[in-house]
C-alpha cells in the first residue's frame, strides 16, 4: 500500500456504520512526493497494536521487501526503511487534523515522528505522535511484530554484496530486535543480535504454557538470536497489553 496505514472502524449498526481512515503516509519523506514513479517503503506484515488505557494506540510495524531481498533489485534496495511507532487516538478529533501544517493532510507523516538513529542506544524523548528507528543501509524489516511485556520483537535482514563467479551462497545478515515500545530503549545493551543461521528469520509468535507439573512459563519463537526465550514480566515501562478482536459475519443465501 505504498507505506500508508488505515484505521477500520466498524460500527454496531451493521456494514453502514463501517468506515475506513488513513491515519498515516510513511512511503516516502513526505507525502507530496509519494507518487507510482517512486520508490516507496512497503509494509508487508500485520502491525503489533497495544494500549494501557484504551484511550492511546501503538501502531509498531516496519518497511521492507521480503518479496525482493537482495541488493539486484535496485529499487527495492535503493529505498531507506525503518522501523516505526505511530501513536493513533481515535476518539480524538484534532489528533490527525493537527498534522495538516506538517504532513499537507490529515495524516501522520515522518515530520510528526522523532527520528531515532540506529547507532543512538539511549532513550529517547519522542512525540507525541510516536517515533521511528532508523537501519542500515540495505536492512530491511522480513516479519510482523510481537508486544510482550512493554518489548516489540522483530527481525531485519541486510542483503550481502554480490559477488562475481562466487562458488557458494551467501544469506547476507540477519538482526532481531528487542526494544521498549514507548521510546525504543534497548531490552540489553543493544537493540539487536545476530541471528544463528543469517538467512530469513521468522516472524514472532508467544504466548504461555502450561507444563505437566502445574506451572506456567512465557514463551517467544523468534525473539532472540538463537531462536527463542522466556521473556520475563517487567514493571517499566509499563507493558502494553495486545489490542485485537475477532469479527464475524456470514453471507446469507
Amino acid at each position: 500500500m505504498g507505506g500508508n496505514v488505515y484505521r477500520l472502524s466498524f460500527g454496531s449498526g451493521g456494514t453502514a456504520t463501517w468506515n475506513i481512515t488513513q491515519i498515516a503516509s510513511l512511503g516516502c519523506n513526505a507525502p507530496s512526493i509519494c507518487t507510482d514513479a517512486v520508490a516507496n517503503r512497503k509494509f508487508g506484515f500485520a502491525p503489533s497494536v497495544v494500549t494501557a488505557d484504551s484511550i492511546t494506540y501503538y501502531i509498531m510495524l516496519g518497511s521492507g521487501e521480503r518479496e525482493k531481498p537482495v541488493s539486484y533489485y535496485a529499487a527495492a534496495h535503493s529505498v531507506t526503511n525503518y522501523f516505526f511507532a505511530i501513536k493513533d487516538k481515535p476518539a480524538d478529533s484534532s489528533w490527525l487534523t493537527s498534522q495538516f501544517a506538517a504532513c499537507g493532510g490529515y495524516l501522520i507523516c515522518k515530520a510528526s515522528l522523532t527520528f531515532i538513529a540506529a547507532d543512538d542506544q539511549s532513550p529517547a524523548s519522542v512525540s507525541d505522535k510516536g517515533w521511528y528507528l532508523g537501519l542500515a543501509a540495505g536492512e530491511q524489516v522480513v516479519t510482523s511484530a510481537l508486544t510482550i511485556f512493554g518489548t516489540v520483537s522483530f527481525s531485519t535482514h541486510q542483503p550481502a554484496d554480490r559477488v562475481g563467479h562466487a562458488c557458494s551462497a551467501h544469506l547476507g545478515r540477519s538482526w532481531v530486535y528487542n526494544i521498549s515500545y514507548t521510546n525504543a530503549e534497548p531490552l540489553n545493551s543493544s537493540r539487536s543480535d545476530n541471528v544463528a543461521g543469517n538467512g530469513f528469520p521468522p516472524s514472532p509468535v508467544g504466548g504461555r504454557l502450561s507444563l505437566d507439573d502445574g506451572s506456567v512459563v512465557n514463551f517467544c519463537m523468534g525473539c532472540s538470536s538463537k531462536g527463542g526465550f522466556a521473556p520475563a514480566e517487567r514493571t517499566a515501562p509499563s507493558g502494553g497489553r495486545s489490542f485485537k478482536s475477532r469479527l464475524y459475519w456470514y453471507i446469507g443465501k
